[in-house]
C-alpha cells in the first residue's frame, strides 16, 4: 500500500509542531508520535525523511543544482548542512509578520469613510477553466488548514473554495502558460489572506501549513 500522504507534507507538519525548526532526532520523534505514515511498510523511513529534506533545500548539494522554482526550496540548514538541524524557510519571518498584525492597536483610531471615489485600476486576466481544473485536481479542502466550507456551512458552502496562484498573477508581466496542477492550489479565505499578508513576498504554502500545525499544537496543550 502507498503512504497515506507525501513525505514532504508530513515533514512540514512535524517541523511546524516543533515551532518551525528542530534536530533530525526531534523531527523523527515527532513524525513517529504523529503516527500518520506507514512505518511498518517502510523500515528505512528515516532515510526517506533525510532525502526529502535535502531534495527540497538549496542548502544541500542535491538541491543546489536541481531546484529551479522558489516554491521547491522549502527547508534550510540554519547551522550548516552537516549539523543535523533543519528549519522551514521563511517560517520565522512569517510568524513575525502575523504577530505584528496581531499586536497592532487601532482601538483609538477614527476616520471618515463613505466618500465616492473614481479610480482607474489594472486588472489581470484569469481563466475560469483554470480555476475549475485546479479545484478538480486539488480538491475542496484548504491546503493550509484543511478547512472545508461544506463541512462547516452545509449546502451554503458546497462547491466553494478559493484558488491561489503560487506565483502572483500580477508579477507575470505578460501572458504565460499556467498549469493548474503545479502553479495553483486551493485555500480557504483565511489562509488565502494570510499568504498575501506581506505584499512584497507571498508566503509559501508549506510555511503557512507549518504555522497552522504549530499553533494547533500549542492550543492543544491548554484545557
Amino acid at each position: 500500500m502507498t503512504q497515506p500522504r507525501h513525505w514532504l507534507d508530513e515533514i512540514v507538519d512535524a517541523i511546524g509542531e516543533l515551532g518551525g525548526e528542530g534536530s533530525l532526532d526531534a523531527i523523527y520523534d515527532t513524525i513517529q508520535a504523529r503516527n500518520v505514515m506507514r512505518f511498518d511498510e517502510n523500515p528505512h523511513w528515516r532515510d526517506r525523511v533525510r532525502a526529502t529534506l535535502q531534495r527540497f533545500s538549496r542548502d544541500s548539494t542535491w538541491g543546489r543544482h536541481r531546484i529551479a522554482h522558489p516554491d521547491q526550496d522549502v527547508f534550510f540548514a540554519p547551522h550548516g548542512i552537516n549539523a543535523g538541524h533543519w528549519a522551514i524557510r521563511g517560517y520565522v519571518e512569517a510568524v513575525q509578520d502575523i504577530e505584528k498584525l496581531a499586536d497592532s492597536s487601532y482601538a483609538e483610531t477614527t476616520a471618515t469613510e463613505g466618500s465616492v471615489l473614481r479610480r482607474f485600476v489594472v486588472t489581470y486576466e484569469r481563466k475560469p477553466a483554470l480555476r475549475a481544473a485546479a479545484i478538480q485536481l486539488h480538491g475542496m479542502l484548504c491546503k493550509g488548514c484543511e478547512f472545508s466550507f461544506e463541512a462547516v456551512y452545509g449546502e451554503l458552502g458546497h462547491g466553494f473554495i478559493e484558488v491561489h496562484h503560487l506565483r502572483p498573477v500580477s508579477t507575470f508581466g505578460r501572458a504565460i502558460l499556467v498549469s493548474p496542477l503545479t502553479d495553483m492550489t486551493v485555500l480557504c479565505s483565511n489562509c488565502h489572506r494570510m499568504v498575501h499578508l506581506n505584499r512584497a513576498q507571498v508566503l509559501p504554502i508549506q510555511t503557512l501549513r507549518a504555522i497552522v500545525m504549530s499553533r494547533r499544537e500549542q492550543i492543544a496543550q491548554y484545557p
